[in-house]
């Protein structure tokens, strides 16, 4: 976001970062033990992350079932 026209900034879109897990994989193979380190704590992150999303699906899911009525 910016004060300027267009306010909605997309080029992060075109950026040349990669997906987590691609970054996990390049650094599980670099032979440094602080990469070791890092690619631990963003598998940590990602899990984190996949767990907290399918929980918030779940609690969705759940709130609008007890809506239906069969």
């Amino acid at each position: 976001m910016s004060g300027q026209f267009p306010f909605l900034s997309f080029e992060w879109l075109k950026s040349e970062f990669t997906a987590m897990p691609i970054q996990i994989f390049n650094w599980v193979s670099r032979p440094d033990q602080a990469f070791q380190a890092n690619a631990a704590a963003a598998s940590a992150i990602l899990l984190g992350m996949t767990l907290a999303m399918n929980g918030i699906a779940i609690a969705i899911r759940y709130r609008f079932r007890k809506k239906i009525n069969w």
